[in-house]
């Protein structure tokens, strides 16, 4: 088991690292040109958790067209539970052109965000691996180098393939789990029933909230009730006085809660207006 913990947390610090190295180059080296996209692809993936279950789940990624030396070039970019692009979007593109072809990736600073989640998820297991259950800390030192030389082998490898067949010329092909939103019309309804459910769950949370709020104010005893109706200033001294009655301690534990929750849902909600109202307008 305790070997697992630092196999796992070194694949994981591996992956994260190598997703930021290699983005990084393309960065620093790579020569950035315009492209715009051409479609928005939607696929399932599924992932096996924990007993074998497994979960599906719809993710998004841009499908851009640009053009590299009088060619017409085609990259995806990186996958998201929500629509992050419009069709016909400008974005950039980087190139880097060496001995096994031209690379192309999207400039997306999502990866440098994937990298970052994959890394500290090994730096966690790894820490539980060498603090909770005292590890040793020499192996590590011989395991995770080793981890990631051979997951920079690994990830330079399966980057050279999937850059060169989604850089094809050809119209990308998707597979049955996959659909490509190419007109106005199919991305306008996406994104209509995408704004639908974000404002169901965000309405949602605000109504909950406030339920919470007005559950914690009828717990309230009288006396807090009637000074905070007419005394709001007093209300707030007795409060942070620390001389509060115990009895208002849970009631007004249980109204910061709802209130938290409130400001959070005012949040989704002009989130949600501000992202999908911009991407309506094509």
């Amino acid at each position: 088991m305790i070997i697992i913990l630092l196999l796992v947390g070194s694949i994981f610090l591996a992956f994260g690292l190598n997703i930021i190295l290699g983005y990084s180059r393309f960065k620093r080296i790579g020569l950035k040109i315009s492209g715009h996209v051409k479609a928005i692809e939607k696929y399932k993936a599924t992932t096996i958790g924990a007993s074998n279950q497994t979960t599906t789940s719809t993710f998004f990624r841009p499908v851009v067209e640009y053009s590299y030396r009088d060619q017409s070039q085609i990259v995806k970019g990186v996958g998201s539970n929500e629509i992050r692009h419009k069709l016909n979007q400008n974005i950039s593109i980087l190139i880097i052109e060496n001995e096994s072809g031209t690379h192309a990736r999207i400039e997306d600073s999502t990866y440098y965000t994937l990298g970052i989640i994959f890394a500290l998820a090994g730096i966690v297991v790894l820490g539980i691996y060498l603090f909770s259950m005292g590890g040793s800390a020499i192996l590590a030192t011989v395991i995770i180098p080793g981890t990631f030389g051979v997951g920079y082998l690994i990830s330079s490898l399966v980057r050279n393939v999937s850059d060169l067949v989604e850089s094809a010329k050809d119209h990308p092909e998707t597979n049955e789990n996959s659909i490509l939103i190419e007109t106005k019309a199919d991305y306008i309804k996406e994104i209509t029933s995408h704004s639908f459910w974000s404002n169901i769950l965000a309405f949602g949370l605000m109504f909950a909230s406030l339920g919470i709020l007005y559950s914690g104010y009828r717990q309230l005893p009288t006396a807090a009730t009637e000074m905070l109706n007419t005394n709001f200033e007093l209300f707030w001294e007795t409060i942070t006085s620390g001389e509060m009655p115990s009895s208002w301690e849970d009631p007004l534990i249980l109204c910061g809660i709802g209130a938290f929750f409130f400001l959070a849902s005012l949040r989704s909600i002009y989130y949600v207006r501000k992202k999908y109202g911009s991407m309506m307008k094509m």
